[in-house]
């Protein structure tokens, strides 16, 4: 077997060569030398023993070179694709950090902790009631709520100069740097804000590998503040609750009611209610219709009932 295909290639060798230096001529007979190829009308010659000798007709060669490219095609291999791995989804907070931000020039409060204390679980307790009985998921520490004080270096006065969006900005980044966010979403305290401020933001903000949510109440723009004695809706229950329901995601701009930038404008007993009406305040629900953002049965819009910051 060896013998043969070392035969072949010797001949395909020489067709090849011959394909080369198809203007070489020769007669069989004549002298040559090497072991070179020719050809003369109907042979291949090669050279042997110092003259050119037939080998094989034109055609047959040709027919044996195509016959053995053939057999000794190489087949190429299909590219292989490379499928990047997956990205993980982003990093999503699943506990609420409670922070009380001190401007520059305030004195820490010392009954705010108290009155934080207080109102947490009346929210809570509210979330509870709306969603079968769990709550959502706060910081604690040694079993009870925890809440960190962080000095902020602005003032009250260069924070109300900035315009509440850049103070926002500003508080967040700053709490950023002393409270883990990719593991806790924040919910702050600060006796800062003026007239021109929201009583409260909220920013959900993602990349590709982290989301991190802030809640600010400026208690002082709308000069609501918690009490150690207050129950729901009433002292800053209402406002922190209003910011966690949107800390959970709501209200998505594919809701059918949302409007005036992430709330509800069909029902008063909504607790995102933005409208021309009253609140009903004694009767606020999460998404009461159940087609807006809570257990709409929706899987195109997103609904905060699937929220991680659901307590487990």
């Amino acid at each position: 077997m060896l013998r043969r295909r070392t035969a072949a290639a010797v001949l395909v060798f020489g067709l090849v060569a011959l394909g080369l230096t198809g203007c070489q001529t020769a007669k069989a007979g004549q002298r040559c030398r090497g072991n070179g190829y020719a050809q003369d009308r109907t042979y291949v010659l090669q050279c042997k023993k110092g003259r050119w000798v037939r080998t094989i007709t034109k055609a047959a060669a040709q027919r044996a070179l195509a016959n053995y490219l053939i057999a000794h095609a190489t087949t190429t291999a299909p590219p292989v694709e490379t499928i990047p791995a997956p990205e993980p989804p982003p990093t999503t907070p699943s506990t609420i950090q409670v922070v009380y931000a001190v401007p520059a020039d305030v004195t820490a409060s010392s009954t705010i902790g108290a009155a934080i204390s207080n109102e947490i679980p009346a929210v809570n307790a509210w979330f509870a009631a709306q969603h079968g009985g769990t709550g959502l998921s706060f910081a604690t520490e040694g079993g009870l709520l925890s809440i960190r004080t962080v000095a902020l270096a602005e003032t009250t006065a260069q924070l109300t100069a900035m315009g509440e969006a850049s103070a926002y900005s500003a508080v967040e980044v700053e709490i950023g740097d002393a409270v883990e966010r990719a593991t806790f979403a924040l919910l702050v305290y600060i006796d800062a804000g003026t007239a021109d401020f929201a009583c409260g933001r909220t920013a959900i903000r993602s990349d590709a590998s982290t989301t991190t949510i802030s809640s600010i109440l400026w208690m002082s723009a709308c000069n609501i503040h918690p009490s150690a004695t207050s129950a729901w809706p009433y002292g800053a229950t209402y406002l922190a609750g209003h910011e966690l329901t949107h800390a959970l995601g709501a209200v998505p701009s594919c809701a059918p009611h949302e409007g005036v930038s992430g709330h509800i404008t069909d029902d008063p007993r909504d607790v995102l209610y933005w409208g021309s009406s009253p609140r009903d305040w004694l009767n606020l629900q999460l998404d009461p219709g159940h087609d807006d953002y809570y257990l709409t049965g929706r899987s195109d819009c997103l609904d905060i009932a699937s929220s991680a910051l659901w307590a487990h």
